[in-house]
């Protein structure tokens, strides 16, 4: 998992205002986005974010590189289709988050809420989720590579048509997830998960 290559940051202000421009080298702390804005791009570069409200912005396209966001909230917030890479989220609340046909390359998410997130047919690489709340968040169709859910809940989450082969599942919770026949093949599990699960497939594990 490579972190962001942050440099060098300048405190800036983030308003109604500058968000249309591009951001770069920016360190912007305890900011909310007021009014409604629609934006046609969003792009990040070599940034330190903390504390700021996201909640109020739409926008069609969204490119992050090299940032770090902590204390930020993006409840609701569309990610579609964005690309996102050496992208670190701490304590983010990320409730409903749309990751969905996104591209994702090196990005953490620590302590975060992305419960009822939407990563559908999203292409995570190095991805991992630490220590966070995931629940009833879709994973439906996406690709997965080197990706790792450690001390995370997730359950009650969909992960239809993804393959989930290599995946450590033995630290989270992934109670009730669904899954496509096939998809646990070669994934890690404790005793108790694979009981669980060979029982839903009427197969019984002996001690």
């Amino acid at each position: 998992m490579m972190e962001p290559k942050i440099k060098r940051t300048w405190d800036q202000n983030l308003n109604d205002e500058n968000i249309h421009s591009k951001i770069k080298n920016a360190k912007i702390t305890q900011a909310k986005i007021l009014k409604e804005n629609t934006v046609e791009e969003v792009n990040i570069e070599e940034s330190i974010f903390e504390n700021i409200s996201f909640g109020k912005l739409n926008t069609a396209e969204v490119t992050i590189k090299d940032t770090l966001f902590s204390e930020c909230d993006f409840t609701n917030f569309h990610f579609t289709k964005a690309y996102l890479e050496r992208v670190q989220f701490k304590n983010c609340k990320m409730i409903g988050a749309d990751f969905a046909n996104g591209c994702l390359k090196n990005v953490s998410f620590d302590n975060c809420n992305f419960k009822y997130a939407n990563f559908n047919e999203a292409t995570l690489t190095s991805v991992s989720f630490k220590e966070s709340i995931g629940q009833e968040s879709s994973f439906m169709a996406c690709k997965f590579t080197k990706v790792e859910f450690l001390y995370t809940d997730i359950s009650k989450t969909d992960f239809l048509d993804t393959n989930l082969a290599n995946i450590d599942f033995t630290t989270s919770n992934i109670d009730n997830i669904r899954f496509s026949e096939h998809a646990l093949r070669g994934s890690l599990l404790t005793r108790e998960q694979c009981a669980i699960f060979a029982n839903i497939f009427g197969v019984k594990v002996l001690e």
